[in-house]
């Protein structure tokens, strides 16, 4: 850092003596030896500005009518055309997507014309194992198929009735945000009154505080999904519990720099304790006493990852899971104690 220093001086020096375009050409290289030696340092497989979201994949799962699904997976942020080499040589991935393929046929019965896309979904969705790669696209496949959700669908109301042999469009397909427009359609149907919340905002359930910590209103762009997650201090006299939903480091970041108390007894661990999450900045932060992490039992993703566990108990947290210990229930009294936690559902 002295010789910078030095070389930067010696530049300055330059300037004023020799000035005009010599000068620039000098900062030119001094701003150059700045980003070499105080820059951050980026990844070469990720330098380019070729960058843009990529089609990782694309399967067909069909039964022996002939009609079935098309899968269609996509980096879930813009990569360069190196980082996309890099991670489609990743094994898990592959492998969950044969796992996918193998057992989807046997888990609907054989049977895909009566399998509907929603619940299909669903299931696919579980054998996203890696962060950078997301199922993104499903579209019926097969004639058969195609012509039964072209018919008018009570579940769908705006959904399409036309179909271009050519392109495909209108043939109906779900994309990543479809699920959740069907709740939506679900609650507005059944009269359920929906609160949109943003960061600041506060609800009051009797004598339960919830305070909303995120998201703001701007909403994040990076994985959507998982980053634009509803993060809460529910409290109720001295009880709290900080509910995280899937948030990743980029939102924990974001929400510590805000300065935020987030000190709570309970901490409902983000993402089924994924290792993009719960970095030990932000459970420091919150110090929780008990820590609950809903996760499916032998689940293809590896959660909870060891390094959240290890940092959980390094901290004295005691550590319930929902596929060791069933669904759990903890009792608060009146002052908001925590008296019992057991396990609810097994």
């Amino acid at each position: 850092m002295n010789k910078l220093v030095e070389a930067i001086n010696k530049g300055c020096l330059l300037v004023g003596l020799l000035g005009g375009t010599t000068s620039m050409i000098i900062l030119i290289v001094i701003i150059g030896l700045v980003k070499e030696c105080v820059g951050p340092k980026e990844d070469p497989m990720d330098v380019s500005n070729m960058k843009q979201r990529e089609c990782y994949d694309r399967q067909y799962l069909i039964d022996s009518t002939r009609v079935g699904f098309e899968l269609v997976w996509y980096t879930t942020n813009t990569v360069t055309p190196k980082r996309l080499k890099e991670i489609q040589s990743r094994q898990p991935i592959r492998k969950a997507q044969k796992q996918l393929l193998q057992e989807a046929p046997g888990h609907f019965n054989h049977d895909f014309f009566h399998t509907d896309i929603y619940d299909f979904a669903r299931y696919a969705r579980q054998f996203d194992v890696d962060p950078d790669v997301r199922l993104v696209n499903l579209f019926v496949y097969g004639m058969a198929l195609e012509q039964q959700y072209l018919q008018p669908n009570p579940n769908l109301p705006d959904g399409c009735t036309e179909y271009n042999t050519s392109t495909q469009q209108g043939i109906l397909y779900l994309e990543e945000n479809d699920i959740y427009r069907h709740i939506l359609s679900i609650a507005k149907e059944k009269k359920i009154k929906l609160i949109y919340v943003k960061e600041g905002d506060v609800l009051k359930i009797g004598g339960i505080k919830i305070s909303i910590i995120h998201p703001e209103n701007k909403l994040m762009i990076n994985n959507p999904m998982n980053n634009n997650s509803i993060v809460c201090k529910v409290e109720y006299n001295s009880f709290s519990m900080l509910l995280t939903g899937d948030i990743e480091m980029e939102d924990e970041e974001l929400i510590l720099r805000k300065n935020i108390n987030l000190k709570a007894d309970v901490l409902k661990v983000a993402h089924h304790g994924s290792k993009t999450s719960t970095t030990g900045e932000f459970l420091k932060a919150i110090n929780p006493k008990v820590a609950l992490i809903g996760v499916g039992k032998n689940n293809n993703f590896g959660h909870p990852s060891n390094e959240v566990i290890q940092r959980l108990k390094e901290n004295g947290t005691r550590i319930y899971r929902t596929d060791e210990n069933g669904e759990i229930s903890i009792t608060v009294n009146k002052k908001g104690r925590i008296i019992k936690i057991q396990r609810c559902i097994t």
